[in-house]
């Protein structure tokens, strides 16, 4: 006889959060029955992987509210358009207002062709009048109108897609209001600069050049052709964004020079010492299969370069991919687009010569369809782009319809998808192929080619023995390969790749012979030494890579240093300081604080200080140098030594990086830290002082206890302050018998934020949360409703107890926004006595 099943009976939202809170400190205890699946969003937190809260987090839509301070304010951009002067306004996210910020209009095209249209692309300068000023950790950027895409997807789809095969920006979409008027959905692009350049490279000083002035705009000037020996000639074809650049321009000559005028037969050798091919590859294939012709491989411009000093190369990277899928149009037809050629302009070697001199090379040109077929692979169908496309769509389409100064009508926002429109503009008439259709024939033109349908090897298990090698210990790289002619191992540590043959003979550290297994030797090196690595294998219809990125996110490991103990530890940083304390010279200079936890005196003498793990001996502390038990001590890093004695030859990079202390003999590590982006006047440093966890301190203590007070409130907040997007700050007493008030803020409104009240701290990262726990062990959970403007208030009642002094409480406040969790900094409340 079966059994009627009850219903499975829920609990209180309210104990969902606790219970949630519960499986975070759990860190998803497999065991754990979910009694919250009736709620779905609570589901979706508990099972799901969540996104962080990044400003370009896609899921993420926030309302940009800009407010100026003239009423011909629209005179003004118009005519501040061409000399590029900022318009000083406030900005209004998240409920914090900045003031000082700059605003004008961007883009030629998408300002030109929209005539009187009020729907302009803007770019918004943090720093503009303010100097140090950012929002979550980026100064610059980009509004696009979606200028030629009236599916408002172009750009964050094609952005999303070249992510995952080189360095490219990030795009989501914002809801614009000047003056407190709708300017509908915009499109927020990255802007490549020194942030960006940090996330995907060591350092973010190299020279950075925006590959299409105006004054070169279409006549290849900027496609590195070879234009003489006269730098001037090469300033009026790269516009270089670097500031202060002692060698500007003088690496996009050379780099002019290797590839126009090198010999074809030693053009593999010479062109990557001076340019990433495999970069350029990715580059050259990207473009051509998503058609987007507004680039290098269309008009010749349009793209960026980057000086990567640490390979000492020139990286190729993306921009301006509103018209991607067709929508630039080079005089062809929608059916012509559809088919285009995958080889397309690779004979013109006057006006596109680096990629008709790449392609006319045979491995290069093996290699360049090897990546081709990465893409069909794996992202170039409609089911990766349509899901996308669906997703996006649907989050922003009823403000697309709300939108009265959308470029394009409302019924071509879906109508795009599927159909072809033709778009008039006041000097531009242009196709916007339908979306769909356009993927599905140009992949359907692909398939049928006989160069992409050849088959090639297939690898796996792809490994290394030993895994984390020592000082100078050969390391074996193995991988399971069937269908190759050739196997080859690519290696580097600084500079481009070489290469080494593998085998599979038994003799190269690969098992038995002909087992399938192939292997290669990387010679040892020295500690500290990163190594990058990827195999490629070859045979009579092609070539593969394992990773499939070949040179983008390859293979590493680091030679370990040997480690040893000390009681001085790095205690604190900023990397940011630009209103902190200063220096000798009255300077807001960057610092990091050393703390000795032991007993006795330590003597700091010759010990060293690296910001770069390849370079253990980078800076020498003085001789002399000595600091006494329980105190700290301030280097400055502002690379100016004549500053005085302990101001390091290094800064510290405030995009993210690492920071180690040496013994004496250069070679034993004592204490090191890695840390991500950082917040202008936010320090990073032990939540205790010499102790495990590092978190972020909105009120730095340089040359002060990092200890609980002895009375009163201390916040804190994640090691990467720019993670945890809600603040939280305390008012009122923290005396026996007085009430301390809790104010959140910043978190979404009319929503919920939940309050952890624990009674100690930590800095316990959560990555399947992106979000780092501050409070730990946990007492209790309390539930607060936030308003319209995205605050909400917790009161404790501090009872009249003289027992209580002392004691501490430490609160977090945990929200959740487009689908993820958001978290707040944390408070640690000592009780005081009346």
């Amino acid at each position: 006889m079966a059994v009627k099943q009850r219903p499975p009976r829920h609990p209180p939202r309210a104990t969902c959060w606790t219970m949630m809170t519960a499986t975070l400190l759990a860190r998803w205890n497999p065991n754990m029955r979910n009694p919250c699946a009736g709620y779905p969003l609570f589901a979706l937190l508990l099972l799901g992987t969540l996104p962080a809260q990044d400003l370009y987090d896609i899921p993420t839509v926030r309302s940009f509210y800009i407010t100026t301070h003239q009423n011909d304010w629209w005179t003004r951009l118009a005519a501040n358009r061409r000399t590029k002067t900022d318009l000083n306004v406030d900005l209004t996210v998240d409920n914090k207002t900045y003031k000082g910020v700059g605003l004008r209009f961007r883009g030629n095209s998408s300002y030109l062709a929209t005539g009187n249209s009020q729907k302009k692309s803007f770019n918004v300068t943090l720093d503009a009048f303010t100097v140090g000023q950012d929002l979550l950790g980026y100064t610059n950027l980009n509004l696009s109108n979606a200028y030629n895409d009236p599916t408002f997807t172009r750009e964050v789809v094609s952005y999303e897609l070249l992510r995952r095969y080189m360095p490219a920006p990030k795009a989501n979409y914002i809801r614009l209001y000047i003056n407190n008027v709708s300017w509908g959905i915009y499109i927020n692009v990255q802007q490549p600069d020194k942030e960006m350049m940090s996330e995907w490279f060591k350092g973010n000083d190299g020279n950075r050049y925006r590959c299409d002035p105006p004054q070169s705009s279409g006549n290849g000037r900027s496609a590195l052709q070879w234009l003489g020996n006269d730098l001037n000639l090469y300033k009026a074809a790269y516009d270089l964004k670097t500031e202060n650049s002692p060698t500007g321009w003088l690496d996009i000559r050379n780099a002019c020079d290797v590839l126009n005028n090198t010999a074809t037969s030693q053009l593999p050798q010479a062109l990557p010492k001076v340019i990433d091919v495999d970069r350029a590859l990715w580059y050259f294939a990207l473009n051509s299969i998503l058609v987007n012709l507004d680039s290098y491989i269309g008009r010749g411009n349009d793209y960026y370069l980057y000086h990567d000093e640490e390979h000492d190369q020139l990286e190729m990277m993306p921009w301006d991919m509103n018209e991607s899928f067709g929508g630039s149009n080079a005089s062809m037809s929608v059916a012509q687009l559809k088919v285009l050629d995958i080889f397309w302009q690779a004979n013109n070697t006057t006006s596109r010569p680096l990629l008709a001199r790449m392609l006319a090379n045979a491995a290069w040109r093996t290699r360049y369809v090897a990546h081709y077929r990465t893409l069909l692979d794996e992202v170039y169908d409609w089911n990766w782009i349509g899901s996308r496309v669906t997703k996006y769509q649907a989050m922003i389409e009823k403000d697309v319809q709300a939108d009265t100064k959308k470029l394009y009508p409302t019924y071509m926002f879906k109508g795009n998808l599927t159909t072809d429109y033709r778009l008039n503009s006041s000097f531009f008439r242009t196709w916007a192929p339908g979306l769909k259709p356009f993927v599905d024939a140009r992949r359907t033109y692909l398939l049928a080619r006989s160069d992409i349908k050849q088959v090639t090897p297939v690898l796996s298990q792809l490994a290394r023995s030993p895994a984390d090698p020592t000082d100078n210990q050969p390391v074996w790289i193995t991988a399971r390969v069937t269908g190759a002619t050739s196997v080859t191992l690519h290696t580097r540590v600084t500079g481009p790749f070489s290469q080494v043959t593998m085998f599979d003979d038994g003799k190269h550290g690969d098992g038995a012979p002909n087992d399938g297994v192939y292997g290669g030797r990387i010679a040892g090196q020295p500690s500290g030494t990163k190594v990058d690595y990827y195999v490629g294998a070859a045979s009579t219809g092609g070539l593969r890579f394992l990773p499939r990125n070949a040179g983008h996110k390859p293979e590493d490991y680091r030679v370990d240093w040997p480690r040893g103990s000390s009681p001085v530890r790095l205690n604190e940083l900023l990397a940011r300081n630009n209103t902190g304390i200063v220096d000798e010279k009255g300077q807001h200079e960057d610092w990091f604080e050393l703390f000795n936890s032991g007993t006795k005196e330590a003597d700091l003498s010759g010990h060293y200080v690296t910001d770069n793990l390849s370079n253990s001996k980078q800076w020498t502390i003085p001789a002399g140098t000595k600091l006494q038990p329980g105190k700290s001590l301030i280097i400055w890093a502002d690379n100016d030594a004549a500053d005085g004695p302990l101001h390091a030859n290094f800064k510290l990079d405030a995009g993210g990086e690492e920071l180690a202390l040496f013994a004496a003999d250069g070679r034993t590590l004592l204490d090191h830290e890695k840390f991500g982006a950082q917040e202008a006047d936010v320090s990073t440093g032990r939540l205790f002082d010499g102790k495990r966890g590092w978190v972020g301190y909105p009120t730095p203590s340089p040359r002060m206890l990092n200890a609980p007070a002895t009375c009163g409130v201390r916040l804190y907040t994640a090691v990467e302050p720019l993670t945890h997007s809600v603040t939280q700050t305390v008012s009122g007493s923290a005396k026996i018998a007085t009430t301390a008030t809790f104010q959140i803020s910043t978190a979404p409104a009319n929503s919920a934020v939940a309050e952890l009240i624990g009674s100690g701290g930590t800095a316990l990262p959560l990555p399947e949360f992106r979000l780092t726990l501050l409070v730990n062990p946990l007492l209790a959970v309390v539930v607060l409703p936030t308003d319209a403007t995205g605050q909400a208030r917790f009161l404790l009642p501090i009872p009249d107890d003289a027992a209580l002094v002392g004691a501490r409480l430490y609160v977090q406040a945990i929200g959740i926004q487009g689908g993820g969790l958001i978290a707040s900094n944390a408070a640690e409340t000592t009780f005081c006595p009346k």
